[in-house]
């Protein structure tokens, strides 16, 4: 199976390295310019940050041992042997893409990994090429499906996660740090329609197995708390506690009134995700 995994950022890497080493024929590919029309004088052409994965023909992740760390924690062996680091480096083959049809051509899965704010050009970048076989999945935070299904339109199946499943750290040309994460990983199509959703989780249940299934993207949007930790801290302050914990309440209340099915909070995702102790 083909996967395109559109972006250049340290999580596309290690989403692309993910979908290697689960047997996907990985084609990455970016956007030729990321800036609205009132920056041109900013532009840059942003493949070029894909250049070093197109020299090498692959990425090299480094990561936790098995069962703590790389894609879905793995069941396979360190090549050293026991005793050694705790993290090991491996290198997967993926291939890069002049273009955006180029890497779609084929694939039955897309995925974005990319800021909130470059979600529109990337659905406006795909939208001429998206077929019914395609299934876009946007990655890292909540509402992308929202935004891209202003130009993707059905029967091409768009979804979203709530986070990246993993933390992932650039380490140099074409090189990054992951460390996955255990849960708390939120999955939902747009529109809420199960045979889409569940399609999406045939297409990567097995790369990320800590991956859910939930209700709407209204779940996916008010769980995405990588943006609240961004957000509230950066308002108040990186050791006041007291605004996440506010606006944590308030995303909780917000998915009540709408009838999420998901109640856990912003401390019960963390410690899902791994990110704090059991």
């Amino acid at each position: 199976m083909k996967v395109a995994v559109l972006g250049s950022g340290a999580g596309a890497l290690a989403v692309a390295a993910d979908m290697c080493r689960h047997g996907r024929h990985t084609v990455m590919a970016d956007l030729d310019d990321k800036w609205d029309d009132e920056r041109a004088n900013e532009r840059t052409d942003e493949r070029d940050d894909l250049e070093p994965v197109r020299a090498a023909g692959s990425i090299t992740v480094t990561a936790a041992r098995p069962g703590d760390g790389e894609g879905d924690g793995g069941d396979q062996q360190d090549d050293d042997g026991p005793g050694t680091s705790d993290r090991r480096t491996r290198t997967y083959p993926v291939d890069v893409a002049d273009s955006v049809s180029e890497a779609l051509a084929g694939a039955e899965l897309v995925v974005v990994v990319a800021p909130c704010d470059a979600h529109q050009r990337w659905a406006r970048a795909i939208a001429p090429h998206a077929t019914q076989d395609h299934t876009v999945l946007l990655v890292g935070e909540g509402g992308g499906a929202i935004v891209a299904r202003r130009s993707i339109e059905p029967p091409t199946v768009v979804a979203e996660t709530n986070t990246l499943p993993h933390r992932a750290r650039a380490t140099g040309p074409a090189t990054v740090d992951v460390t996955a994460k255990r849960g708390g990983v939120l999955v939902a199509s747009l529109p809420a329609i199960s045979p889409d959703t569940a399609r999406v989780m045939e297409l990567i249940g097995d790369v990320w197995p800590q991956a859910a299934a939930t209700d709407t993207v209204w779940t996916t949007v008010l769980t995405s708390y990588d943006a609240l930790e961004a957000a509230a801290t950066g308002a108040a302050g990186a050791a006041d506690t007291d605004a996440v914990e506010a606006a944590d309440a308030e995303l909780r209340a917000l998915r009540q009134a709408l009838f999420s099915r998901e109640s856990r909070s912003y401390d019960e995702f963390r410690t899902a995700q791994g990110l704090t102790p059991d």
